[in-house]
């Protein structure tokens, strides 16, 4: 069960900085949506959220377009492809529609399907690095994103993106764990199922972490290393990578601490920053917004 938007990190790092600023009218746009990857993100910026003129973006991604490393029969179409166009997610019925029979089916047997019998056809792996294919592609476009955005003078600010997995979990962990099953899946036979253990997946996002601050170090953009402070067990985490209330708050307390620390607001609040009828608003002073992306 996901979070109330009033108690995601986005809606808290807002009611933070206000709280810190109160003279200063701030905006946390929570521009991250389910399913979307660094592309998404690339293609929502150059198309919509520059015209917005943000003064900070926060960029957070990686288990997403991890996942684009795999062709799951339920979401996905062929084989992996550096374009990430075998992979439709919700889309899927658009590429190829149930029939009548399968619909049927599907609804009377997929809580059975979902449950005993898939623990019998289905088996965790421990994957190399090099099956997580999507790496390369998402550092390309996570570079794009950030070129992007400051190429319109916004400031960045880049967030590793914080996770359950471990080397080592308890049952109650790896029971809320759902994205290998779900989104890695890799079909073997008409009778078994694949996905990456749980160790696995730990250290392919340690390494999609990794490529997060080799890529805002060397764009020179200021990076949080949010994976690394915040625990992995079920206090913080609902799943996978969702957060329970108090792994919300936590994360907005470091990302709103890093703004306060490094003076953000202080450098951007000038009023040529801030014209009146320049910005999508027109007539209306333009706040300080913050574009969370992810």
């Amino acid at each position: 069960m996901k979070l109330p938007a009033e108690k995601r990190y986005p809606r808290v790092l807002q009611a933070l900085l206000q709280k810190r600023y109160p003279s200063v009218h701030i905006e946390v746009f929570n521009a991250g949506m389910d399913w979307y990857t660094t592309k998404h993100s690339l293609i929502s910026y150059v198309t919509y959220y520059t015209h917005w003129r943000p003064d900070v973006v926060i960029v957070m991604h990686g288990i997403n377009d991890l996942t684009r490393s795999f062709s799951p029969p339920y979401f996905a179409v062929g084989p992996y492809n550096e374009q990430w166009t075998h992979f439709y997610g919700p889309a899927i019925y658009g590429a190829k529609p149930p029939t009548f029979e399968q619909h049927l089916l599907h609804t009377l047997f997929m809580p059975m399907i979902d449950g005993w019998y898939y623990q019998l056809r289905a088996r965790a792996v421990d994957y190399p690095q090099e099956r997580y294919r999507s790496h390369a592609m998402f550092e390309k476009n996570l570079r794009k994103l950030i070129a992007s955005i400051r190429q319109d003078r916004s400031e960045v600010l880049v967030l590793t993106q914080p996770f359950l997995y471990k080397e080592t979990m308890s049952e109650e962990e790896l029971g809320v764990l759902w994205f290998d099953k779900v989104f890695c899946a890799t079909r073997r036979s008409f009778l078994n199922e694949e996905y990456p253990s749980a160790a696995s997946l730990h250290r392919a996002m340690k390494t999609f972490n990794q490529t997060t601050q080799e890529v805002a170090r060397s764009a020179g953009v200021l990076t949080i290393d949010a994976a690394a402070r915040m625990d992995k067990n079920l206090d913080y985490f609902l799943d996978d990578v969702h957060y329970t209330e108090h792994g919300a708050d936590v994360l907005a307390n470091l990302v709103a601490d890093a703004v306060i620390e490094t003076g953000l607001i202080e450098q951007r609040w000038r009023p040529e920053h801030h014209a009146e009828g320049t910005g999508p608003r027109a007539g209306e002073r333009q706040p300080f917004i913050v574009d969370a992306a992810r």
